[in-house]
């Protein structure tokens, strides 16, 4: 929810703030805290009693989204180079700061565990485990930029999801140009026929499929407290494969859009239709992980980056 308010004369923001919302002023902080208000479309984060000028506008995210502070805490460097960072980010926080919360994300993690500033060079969705690499200057961010315009980055992931024959091991589909999710897919068939006015409208989403085998998650291996209902009973996902995912073009959600438009959504992925939940978790889970990346340095070297496997990939014998 979010609100907007203008001040009529000289006052306190957060005394304002207070009076306006209803909210105390632990809450106004709090929110404060989390970079969920902005001033004059700039986000704000106001000393006690810092007076607001007339005719300051203010934004304010009433319910800003809040992320576990026990995943935030997994989050540990890889590698760390004068120009680059990779960390692992785990499942259930977000990539990078969003409109409502500023703090509570893997990029904000990593700023504090080297104490530098640092720049996203790409992102994984919040329900998405793996490999994410920051820059540390604005010349680096520019370089490995271009290497994704180049799709001369290599971008591994595993994934489980129900088996599925593709007549090609290459899965190339065209995606809507849309900001919302979930993400709309045609055939490549269906994109030629398409008038040359509306073709702009999608973009080419490309993936290979490294290998596949099935499944060895054995349910011993669950928390018993998971393990006890029919939901997550072993035949649910006999039929399950693990998917090791070589990207070839990086869009929004591409991979999990792609298999579920193989009639094959990702283990857990209820917004792509999934009908298998994880084992219940208080953040957002599914059965996604970036495993790897590789690009080439400014000196023109190859750089492999690796995390470790996250433990259904492990159970899998993978």
């Amino acid at each position: 929810m979010v609100t907007f308010f203008k001040t009529e004369h000289l006052q306190p923001w957060d005394l304002f703030l207070a009076q306006s919302t209803g909210l105390n002023l632990n809450e106004i902080y709090e929110l404060s805290h989390f970079g969920a208000i902005y001033k004059n479309q700039t986000r704000y984060f106001g000393t006690p009693h810092e007076l607001a000028n007339p005719n300051d506008l203010f934004r304010v995210h009433l319910k800003p989204k809040k992320f576990s502070t026990e995943q935030l805490s997994k989050v540990y460097i890889i590698s760390n180079t004068p120009e680059w960072v990779a960390i692992f980010k785990p499942c259930g926080i977000s990539s990078h700061e969003s409109l409502d919360n500023y703090w509570q994300n893997a990029k904000a993690q990593a700023k504090k565990l080297t104490n530098t500033e640092l720049w996203g060079l790409s992102r994984l969705d919040i329900a998405t485990s793996g490999v994410l690499l920051l820059a540390k200057s604005k010349d680096f961010a520019k370089y490995y930029n271009q290497q994704l315009t180049q799709h001369s980055v290599e971008k591994v992931y595993y994934a489980i999801a129900p088996h599925f024959s593709p007549t090609s091991d290459v899965l190339k589909h065209y995606m809507y140009k849309s900001p919302r999710a979930p993400k709309t897919l045609i055939t490549v068939n269906d994109y030629e026929h398409l008038p040359d006015q509306k073709k702009s409208k999608y973009l080419l989403c490309e993936l290979k499929i490294l290998s596949s085998q099935p499944t060895h998650i054995i349910q011993s291996n669950w928390d018993n407290n998971y393990s006890s209902g029919p939901d997550y009973s072993l035949d649910k996902i006999k039929n399950f494969y693990l998917y090791k995912i070589k990207l070839v073009t990086g869009r929004t959600h591409q991979i999990r859009a792609q298999l579920a438009f193989e009639n094959a959504p990702i283990w857990g992925d209820t917004l792509y239709g999934s009908k298998h939940p994880r084992p219940p978790q208080p953040y957002e889970d599914i059965a996604l992980h970036c495993y790897g990346l590789t690009f080439t340095s400014s000196k023109d070297e190859t750089v492999s980056i690796y995390s470790s496997p996250p433990s259904w990939a492990e159970l899998s014998g993978d």
